[in-house]
């Protein structure tokens, strides 16, 4: 049975709108499945990179990769979302379907971050490091350095 049984002229225009409406939809979920892939994407490289470095050693980029994998990780999370909310008010099998690659988009990146938090969390227990130093810097400043000259001082008077 079709809505349109009613037999009254211009009764199709509901369908055009229905119609536009899925299609609009369609393209918006299009976009945000595009999103969510690239977010995950970047969170599984990230993550690669974080793990390899945790197995190297290499704390600062083990923990700069993890926090980029994170960041990415919930971004796919977001935009799978949002493209969930999508085929909610629009169902149509385009918008359920690619609602369903996204969840999976996202899941794949929170899994892959994850790892890359558990490496680089292992690899800090193992070292007892607390985070990554590199940003110290080498040599005191000025304020540092006469800061230091007079605990010093106090200390040999």
């Amino acid at each position: 049975m079709s809505d349109n049984a009613s037999g009254v002229s211009g009764a199709d225009s509901s369908n055009g709108a229905n119609d536009a409406r899925g299609a609009a939809a369609e393209a918006a979920a299009e976009h945000g499945l595009d999103a969510t892939a690239s977010a995950s994407n970047e969170a599984v490289s990230a993550a690669e990179t974080g793990k390899a470095a945790a197995a190297a050693g290499d704390t600062c980029t083990a923990e700069a990769s993890t926090n980029r994998a994170e960041a990415a990780a919930a971004e796919a999370v977001e935009s799978a979302a949002a493209l969930a909310d999508i085929a909610a008010n629009n169902p149509t099998p385009a918008t359920e379907a690619m609602a369903g690659f996204a969840a999976s988009y996202a899941q794949a990146a929170t899994e892959a971050a994850a790892s890359a938090r558990s490496a680089l969390d292992g690899m800090q227990a193992s070292q007892g490091l607390g985070a990554c130093v590199s940003e110290a810097p080498t040599s005191p400043t000025q304020g540092l350095a006469l800061s230091t000259i007079n605990q010093l001082g106090g200390i040999w008077s």
